[in-house]
């Protein structure tokens, strides 16, 4: 319900700032951001937030140490729930993640994504979850990734039973599993929607970036190239995702140049009526969107692609003749989109 009033009152508000009004003036946005605070208030208590944090981390050590047969019994919301509590903090209130352990949370993450559980966690937007908790609480900061997100304490990226290193390094089923784990997990997340593939798609790559410039997950890599079948679905998704989103937004530019320029040119633009204006401008945010979210997604892809390639054993994979053409297709693809004519 929270997420839903931020959703509301952002378009509440941009509808307005659209229609030439003041927001401070509108009774209702005033109401809707009333009953937010109203919300946080409760939803947001400390306490109760240090209690529900906990008993994750409890829910999580028990399917953690639950058998193959327990866990194919348990209900698939426990795991919902912690995702969803984890990453909802994160994103409001981090802070209140300062002081607590979230091994047991860990450990269940990097067990449920591993290949040998893609039977059991069935569900795909709930795999994406998974990854996103990867992501939001113990994918560390650094210089080479500055990442546009909250203030989560370093505390919870770390591992205070192995010297304060980092978790996605020094946790031994992760050092075993997570490196492939996310390569499938970024074909998997293709059934999550549009939006929502590409925010996952963002931070898988920014995942795998920083397990594949440590040394500890060098080998997992290397026993990718062990399965030549898996490898070929992967490398599939990265070319069709890059000819994918190439294509989206080459074709979205000049139309979002098209509605600038119309609007800019007042005296046409007033002779619109206001369902025309509305049309106009809720394409061209439509169209900002959609390229805000993709062209990055390029970017980090296809760096990807390129520092994977330097690992001999998976450059020759990519050079499979079952692979071969299309990556051919692909570069020249994307090299015409950026130089070509259009």
């Amino acid at each position: 319900k929270h997420d839903s009033l931020e959703r509301q009152i952002a378009h509440t508000y941009w509808d307005l700032r659209n229609r030439n009004e003041d927001p401070q003036s509108s009774r209702n946005l005033g109401y809707l951001i009333m009953i937010k605070y109203c919300m946080e208030v409760s939803l947001f208590h400390e306490d109760a937030i240090v209690d529900t944090l906990r008993f994750c981390n409890l829910i999580a050590q028990v399917l953690v140490k639950a058998s193959d047969v327990e866990l194919r019994q348990l209900p698939e919301f426990l795991v919902d729930i912690v995702c969803d509590v984890m990453t909802g903090i994160a994103s409001f209130k981090p802070k209140m993640l300062a002081g607590l352990n979230f091994g047991n949370v860990f450990q269940m993450v990097v067990k449920l994504l591993s290949p040998d559980y893609a039977s059991v966690v069935t569900n795909y937007n709930l795999r994406a979850k998974l990854g996103d908790v990867l992501y939001e609480l113990y994918l560390p900061d650094d210089s080479t990734n500055r990442r546009q997100r909250r203030d989560v304490p370093t505390s919870v990226t770390c591992d205070p039973m192995r010297g304060g290193q980092t978790y996605l390094l020094c946790d031994p089923a992760a050092q075993a599993t997570l490196a492939p784990s996310l390569l499938l997990l970024y074909g998997e997340v293709e059934h999550t929607g549009f939006y929502e593939k590409n925010s996952h798609r963002s931070k898988i790559c920014k995942l795998i970036k920083y397990l594949w410039n440590s040394s500890e997950h060098r080998p997992a890599f290397r026993r990718i190239t062990s399965n030549a079948d898996t490898f070929i679905v992967f490398a599939n998704g990265i070319m069709n995702e890059t000819n994918h989103l190439m294509g989206d937004v080459m074709q979205k530019l000049p139309e979002i140049r098209a509605a600038q320029i119309q609007m800019e040119n007042t005296a046409d633009w007033s002779r619109l009526s206001e369902e025309e204006q509305t049309r106009v401008s809720e394409g061209l945010e439509e169209n900002e969107r959609m390229v805000k979210s993709s062209l990055p997604l390029v970017n980090q892809t296809l760096a990807m692609f390129g520092y994977l390639n330097t690992d001999m054993d998976i450059r020759r994979l990519f050079l499979l003749p079952d692979l071969l053409p299309r990556l051919v297709g692909m570069l020249n693809h994307t090299s015409s989109r950026c130089v070509g004519r259009q």
